[in-house]
Order: structure tokens, then C-alpha cells, then sequence
């Protein structure tokens, strides 16, 4: 717990300097991005939209993608949308949803960010915590899947092999420029972390020297 309030607090400290006036944030779950939604202090207001980039899972309020939208966004003094979507829909589902002009908005916010702030998870850790069936799990990790970030799962190269999150497919249209800000620690992660930062390129990475050492140690 000591580990997650530092990365989170050090996160927090840096947010505001990747955001500017009308910028777009969207933020997924988790219990790190919660922390760093936490350690925020409230300071001068900045009109920022901040959205969130999953879909409901399970049932912890406070750790939902919503919940951390909500309260980064009073703590910045900006404005928020809410996702009312559970993460996994089927397509026809989904079609369904998009003729709600609410999230449609959402969505195209989405895809317009500036500024992505997410955690990353092991691929079998997260496979079970999000409740994947055995056998797509048993699938995915058989394709290599070594990272879980934002309901997609890669492997070590940076690839995706699985999207697990409806919602989460609209992130693979976002901006080339958008600035990828990831927040995750423990050396465990060491190898989902450096998979996750082979994906696309990041604009920061917080970590803790358990994880860091790790991922020196790796080849």
C-alpha cells in the first residue's frame, strides 16, 4: 500500500504539467490510477474534460474508471462525462448503445484525447480479476499475452493478441500525439510493464525500484 500511495502521489504531482486549456484526459480503473486520483490536490481550475477509458467491471465503486473520472476531474476543476457501459458488450449490444447520443459522445471524446492515464496488470493476474472465461484466458496467455493495460492484452513485443474491453476498442484510434501516461509497480509487473511500453510510445512511466531494477535485469 506504501509502494502504490508513492507512484500515485509522484504521478498526480506531474499530471497538470501534460495538460492545457480544452485538453481531453481519459483515465482507466483500477486501484493505482485511484490513488493517484487521490493524492491530487485541488489547484487553480483547468478546463479539462476527463473522461473514462473502460467500461464498468465487477463491483468496487471506487476503483471504476467513472468513479477516478469524477473525482480527477473536481480535483483539477474541470468537467467529466461518465461511461454507462459495462466493459464487455457484445457487437450487436454495442450497436444498440451507440444510437444513445450520450455515448456516442463519450465514445468520440475518447478517441480524441490528449492524455491517457492508466495502470497495467499481469496478463494471468488480471485474466482472473476481470473474471475472463478459462478457456479465452488459457487462449490469450497462449498467445503470448504477458501485459494487460486499458482491457487489452499484449505480448512481449507490444503487441495486442486480446481486447477483453468493448469500450477499450476505440483507443486504438487515438491520436498519434495523444501522451500515454502509465502508472504500475511491484517488480512482478517488470516484464507486463515492458511490454506495455513497446506498444506505441510513452510520454511518462512511473514505477517503483523493485519494478525498475526488474526490467534492467531483463533482456
Amino acid at each position: 500500500p506504501h509502494v502504490l500511495h508513492e507512484v500515485g502521489r509522484i504521478a498526480a504531482a506531474h499530471l497538470r504539467s501534460f495538460l492545457q486549456s480544452g485538453a481531453t484526459l481519459a483515465v482507466t480503473g483500477g486501484q493505482t490510477i485511484h490513488e493517484v486520483a487521490q493524492a491530487l490536490t485541488p489547484g487553480a481550475p483547468m478546463n479539462v474534460m476527463v473522461v473514462p477509458a473502460r467500461g464498468g467491471i465487477g463491483r468496487a465503486l471506487e476503483t471504476q474508471a467513472n468513479t477516478i473520472a469524477s473525482e480527477i476531474a473536481k480535483r483539477l476543476g474541470g468537467h467529466h462525462r461518465m461511461m454507462h457501459l459495462p466493459d464487455q458488450l457484445d457487437e450487436q449490444a454495442m450497436a444498440e448503445m451507440r444510437k444513445l447520443t450520450e455515448i456516442t459522445e463519450t465514445l468520440e471524446l475518447l478517441q480524441r484525447a490528449d492524455v491517457v492515464l492508466y495502470g497495467i496488470g499481469r496478463a494471468d493476474d488480471m485474466g482472473k480479476k476481470r473474471q475472463l472465461p478459462q478457456n479465452v484466458l488459457a487462449d490469450v496467455l497462449r498467445r503470448g499475452a504477458v501485459a494487460e493495460a486499458y482491457g487489452c492484452y499484449f505480448d512481449g513485443d507490444g503487441g495486442v493478441v486480446f481486447s477483453a474491453s468493448t469500450v477499450a476498442h476505440d483507443l486504438g484510434k487515438l491520436k498519434p500525439d495523444c501522451a500515454m501516461l502509465a502508472v504500475a509497480a511491484g517488480a512482478r509487473k517488470a516484464g507486463a510493464i515492458r511490454a506495455v511500453m513497446r506498444s506505441r510510445p510513452q510520454a511518462m512511466l512511473v514505477t517503483d525500484e523493485g519494478a525498475a531494477r526488474a526490467m534492467l535485469a531483463q533482456k
